[in-house]
């Protein structure tokens, strides 16, 4: 039997000789997950997470768990998703941030920012993003039409880490 290790736990597996006769297929698809998981994240990459906007305007609220810092990260791109919603009107937007610190800009300058994004209107869903000189993403909206305002902004990042 093919002993198989996924996460330092061997599992054994039957091989091809074994009833019923599906076990080569089944072996290599184990091999090649295990494969996959073993590709680690690196130190300042952010998983998956969700972020809940309390209000319909926003000034420059920082996301939480969504910084970088400059003194080992110098840029990054960040996957992400807006929905936002009152009684009277729906907006949605999805895109990747690009962001490269450069420390040679003035301050409030020192990250440049790309937002490359597909939207349901023309306006996205009204929010803009910007990072704070100590690598902090912040995220600002303008008022949608209507009442009960619910938002939230889905995001994950992989950060560049200084050379």
């Amino acid at each position: 039997m093919p002993l198989i290790n996924i996460n330092g736990i061997n599992v054994n597996f039957p091989d091809a000789g074994s009833s019923p006769q599906w076990a080569g297929a089944v072996i290599q698809a184990i091999e090649l997950i295990a494969q996959a998981l073993t590709i680690s994240a690196g130190p300042f990459d952010i998983p998956p997470q969700n972020f809940i906007m309390t209000s319909n305007i926003n000034p420059n609220v920082p996301i939480p768990n969504l910084e970088f810092p400059v003194t080992a990260v110098q840029g990054a791109m960040i996957f992400y998703g807006v929905q936002r919603s009152t009684n009277s009107t729906k907006v949605s937007q999805s895109g990747i941030l690009i962001i490269n610190y450069d420390p040679t800009q003035s301050p409030g300058n020192l990250w440049q920012i790309t937002d490359e994004f597909a939207a349901s209107s023309s306006a996205g869903a009204d929010i803009t993003f910007t990072v704070s000189d100590v690598g902090q993403l912040q995220f600002s909206t303008t008022s949608i039409a209507g009442t009960g305002h619910a938002g939230t902004i889905n995001f994950r990042a992989l950060a560049v880490l200084n050379s």
